[in-house]
């Protein structure tokens, strides 16, 4: 069972940096590496108007998602960065994979619909396949709370 970053020993991103749009924004303190983020806005007193990156969940600020925290040098990958620090967000490209957070989604394989769920930061299966989803499960197994998931799809 997967349920922390570092067990598969390697990062957020799944393929080359490069092809990645990264962002730069200020860590709350509470969100990791692999968790699904929001513009909580920047502070007043903030020279560098840096937004600040928050766990986003269905209920509350799903309208400012951002993309998914990055990993922060000289930071163990699954500890959450000291809050005020910089920290880079990717913003999620279709057909991409990505480590992602999420619920226990109690399936295996791949192509199972996920969306933003309850939990501040991770994706929940989509009951109806219908249903609008943000990405695909790419690598995942039952009891897994950390998984790889296609973007879109």
């Amino acid at each position: 069972m997967t349920s922390k970053l570092s067990e598969l020993k390697m990062g957020v991103l799944c393929g080359p940096r490069s092809e990645e749009r990264i962002v730069t924004m200020k860590a709350d303190g509470t969100a990791k590496a692999g968790w699904m983020v929001a513009d909580q806005g920047a502070e007043d007193d903030d020279p560098t108007h840096l937004s600040i990156a928050v766990g986003v969940d269905v209920d509350a600020n799903i309208d400012n998602f951002v993309g998914i925290q990055l990993q922060r040098y000289g930071t163990d990958i699954d500890t959450a960065p000291t809050s005020g620090k910089v920290i880079e967000v990717v913003i999620p490209t279709p057909a991409h994979d990505y480590n992602i957070i999420c619920t226990d989604l109690n399936l295996d394989g791949p192509g199972n619909p996920v969306t933003f769920g309850n939990t501040p930061g991770a994706l929940s299966i989509v009951a109806n396949v219908e249903a609008a989803h943000v990405a695909k499960t790419s690598k995942y197994t039952d009891g897994d709370t950390i998984g790889r998931f296609t973007w879109g799809a």
